[in-house]
C-alpha cells in the first residue's frame, strides 16, 4: 500500500525515534512502533531481561524473583522468546543458504525431559571452524543400561501406560536435520559431515545415499575428545557450554525441563544467544568480541539483546519448515 511519512518523535527507549505514517488507501495514520515486538506488551525491556536470565544459567523461578514477574508469565514469555529466536535463526540461515563452506560436526547431547525415565538426545549441528549452531532438535529415546528388578517393573509399567517412542524416530530426526543442512552447501558440493559411531546417524546417511551428496567421516567413540584438534571437539565443546550455561542441563538439578517442548524452547534461546551475543572465546581477547555469526559473515558486530527482539518476525515470511510448526 502507498503511504506517506508524517514526521517523527524521540522516545527514551530503543530505537530512540518513532515515525508516523499516513496510509493513502484508507486515510488512517500509524506509527512504526506498531511493528515492534514489545509494542503490545507495554513493558519494554522485559523480554531482554528474561532472555538474559535464561542464557546466564538461571531457572524460571530465579528469573521471576529477580525481575519481579510471575512464574507463569516467565514461562509463557519463554515460549514467545523461543519462537522469535527460531524465526531469527531461520532468517540468518536464509542468507547463508548456498554459501556454507565449512564442515559440519553433528552429535547428540544425552539429557532428559520430565524425569530420568524419559531420556533423549539434543541433536546439535555445529560449523567446524566458526562454532555457529546450524541446527538443533530433540528426539526421545528409551531408557537403557542396567536396571534392578524393581526398576524393570517400573519401566514395564510406564511402557504399558505411556507407550514407546515411535520405531525409527531417531533415524528420521537425523535424516531431516541432514536434509536441512544439505541446502546450506553450494550446489554440487557434498556435505562434509563428522560424527561418532552413533547407529541412527549411520542409518540416516545410508538412507540419503544417492539423494544427497554427503561425505561422512566416522570418528571412534573411544578416542579422547578433549584435544582441540579432535574432529568432534567443536560440538563437544558446545555441549560442555550447554551443561555449564543452562540450568536445565546441569548435573543433578531440580530445574530440569518438565516437557520436551520446554527443553526445545530453552535450546533455541541458547542457540541464538551463542551465535550472536557471546564471543567465540573468553580466554583469548582477540576473540572475546567475535561471535560465530561474525565469523560466517552474517553479522558485523555482536548483537545486543534488544536488536534480536526489536522487529516482528512471521513464520510464513521466514519460510519456516513444516517440521517446526
Amino acid at each position: 500500500y502507498a503511504f506517506q511519512c508524517r514526521g517523527l518523535r524521540e522516545i527514551d527507549r530503543a530505537p530512540g525515534i518513532v515515525r508516523r505514517f499516513l496510509c493513502k488507501a484508507c486515510g488512517r495514520t500509524f506509527s512504526s512502533s506498531a511493528f515492534f515486538d514489545c509494542y503490545r506488551r507495554r513493558r519494554p525491556g522485559i523480554p531482554e531481561a528474561v532472555f538474559r536470565g535464561y542464557c546466564e544459567g538461571q531457572s524460571g523461578r530465579q528469573i521471576a524473583r529477580t525481575t519481579g514477574l510471575g512464574l507463569k508469565y516467565v514461562q509463557l514469555l519463554l515460549r514467545w522468546i523461543a519462537r522469535q529466536g527460531l524465526l531469527f535463526h531461520l532468517d540468518q540461515l536464509s542468507h547463508l543458504e548456498g554459501d556454507l563452506l565449512e564442515a559440519v560436526v553433528f552429535d547428540g547431547l544425552r539429557t532428559f525431559a520430565g524425569s530420568q525415565w524419559e531420556p533423549g538426545d539434543l541433536n546439535t549441528a555445529v560449523a567446524a571452524d566458526s562454532l555457529f549452531w546450524l541446527d538443533v532438535d530433540y528426539v526421545g529415546r528409551r531408557r537403557g543400561g542396567r536396571m534392578t528388578p524393581r526398576q524393570k517393573e517400573i519401566d514395564a509399567e510406564r511402557v504399558a501406560r505411556l507407550g514407546k517412542p515411535p520405531r525409527g524416530i531417531a533415524t528420521r530426526k537425523v535424516r531431516e536435520a541432514l536434509e536441512r543442512l544439505a541446502r546450506l552447501r553450494p550446489k554440487g558440493m557434498p556435505l562434509e559431515l563428522f560424527t561418532d559411531e552413533d547407529q541412527p546417524t549411520a542409518h540416516a546417511v545410508q538412507q540419503l545415499r544417492g539423494r544427497l551428496p554427503i561425505r561422512h567421516h566416522t570418528i571412534s567413540s573411544k578416542v579422547w575428545r578433549e584435544l582441540p584438534h579432535h574432529p568432534l571437539w567443536p560440538v563437544n565443546h558446545e555441549h560442555r557450554l550447554v551443561r555449564h550455561g543452562t540450568k536445565n542441563h546441569t548435573r543433578e538439578t531440580i530445574a530440569f525441563s518438565k516437557t520436551a517442548a520446554g527443553l526445545m524452547d530453552r535450546a533455541l534461546v541458547y542457540m541464538v544467544w551463542r551465535n550472536n551475543v557471546k564471543g567465540v572465546s573468553e580466554r583469548r581477547p582477540e576473540l572475546s568480541r567475535v561471535t560465530p555469526a561474525m565469523k560466517l559473515g552474517l553479522e558485523t558486530r555482536p548483537l545486543r539483546m534488544e536488536e534480536i527482539f526489536h522487529r516482528r518476525l512471521f513464520p510464513l515470511r521466514q519460510q519456516m519448515p513444516p517440521v517446526f510448526w
